[in-house]
């Protein structure tokens, strides 16, 4: 991945605001990937000032608490990641894409799993029935063969 200088982020976006032209040409002028790019750092411009397009030094660590709390949002909301993202202080809104990817796989692995352990559960009550009914049988014929009497040779 490209990384762009803060300069360059700056310069774009400003372009941008000033009304030069659209997210293709300053792409281009400035020879930018891709015009979404441009797009997104004027959106981070504008929620975060010119502190959103400055590189970090270092990654964020965020809480599962937090990281819960934001696929929460997004399940409940009708808002876009960008729009949680901005909501959240997140200048990077393919994190929360990822979580959302990584809840849903965890929630199916959690449904399979429950799933897996019902199965066991059911099978180990129908052992323990059989075990129980093949025992109540033995002891039925273990009492009639008390009750009756003994047979003398």
């Amino acid at each position: 991945m490209i990384k762009y200088s803060f300069d360059l982020k700056l310069s774009v976006v400003q372009d941008y605001e000033q009304g030069v032209a659209g997210y293709e040409f300053i792409a281009n002028k400035y020879h930018v990937s891709n015009l979404y790019r441009v797009r997104d750092w004027v959106k981070i411009y504008q929620t975060f000032g010119s502190a959103g397009l400055q590189r970090k030094r270092q990654n964020t660590d965020y809480s599962t608490q937090f990281k819960l709390n934001a696929v929460n949002v997004y399940l409940i909301s009708e808002k876009s990641y960008r729009d949680i993202s901005n909501h959240l202080g997140m200048t990077n809104r393919t994190l929360l894409a990822r979580w959302m990817l990584d809840y849903r796989e965890r929630a199916n692995l959690l449904f399979l799993n429950l799933e897996a352990d019902l199965e066991k559960s059911l099978n180990y009550l129908i052992i323990n029935q059989l075990k129980m009914s093949s025992l109540s049988k033995t002891e039925q014929e273990l009492a009639k063969l008390q009750k009756s009497p003994a047979t003398k040779n």
